[in-house]
């Protein structure tokens, strides 16, 4: 977790939680499928007909958006940016980012997300597949919920357990100056 206080701006900078599973699985995915493609251009000029076949763009659109999901879980991280008095979210892996911009005044709290085990190791044995989609796009996975007039969306995945309640009051310090 990375901390920048500057005169013009607060930004908070926190890694997501690995989950060791999916980044054997997207970053194996990702190898195997870049040596296909990988054989089938060797093949193509060993034959010295260079015939590229239709599938191999098929494999190469799976091959990117594997390798995205391994540059999640292997370099992803989110950012919350104070400026005057707006709040930036930026959900980053290197090569892809995702940014919302949210005015401070709009936003009415900030809690701690209350997870209920029952719900998670119910909906995880049954499997309908949530928390595998959720964790692939980080959906609704953050430690902290944010509600605004419009919305509630989660923040901060990778806070460990004794950081959540410091950057709590951490970030509704900032919201409370900023509002003011």
């Amino acid at each position: 977790m990375e901390i920048l206080d500057t005169p013009e701006s607060f930004e908070i900078k926190v890694p997501i939680r690995k989950y060791w599973q999916e980044m054997f699985v997207y970053g194996g995915g990702t190898i195997l499928i870049a040596l296909i493609f990988i054989m089938m251009l060797f093949k193509g000029i060993l034959d010295n007909s260079f015939y590229f076949p239709i599938e191999a763009f098929g494999l190469l659109f799976v091959f990117l958006i594997i390798l995205n999901l391994a540059m999640w879980f292997n370099y992803g991280h989110e950012k919350l940016i104070f400026t005057n008095d707006q709040l930036e979210i930026v959900k980053s892996n290197r090569i892809f980012s995702i940014k919302k911009t949210i005015s401070v005044h709009e936003i009415e709290s900030l809690e701690i997300k209350n997870e209920d085990p029952d719900n998670f190791f119910s909906a995880w044995f049954l499997g309908d597949g949530k928390e595998e989609i959720a964790v692939g796009i980080w959906w609704n996975m953050g430690q902290l919920t944010l509600k605004t007039k419009n919305s509630k969306r989660t923040i901060l995945n990778g806070l460990q357990e004794s950081e959540i309640t410091k950057m709590k009051t951490l970030i509704e310090k900032e919201i409370e100056q900023r509002c003011s």
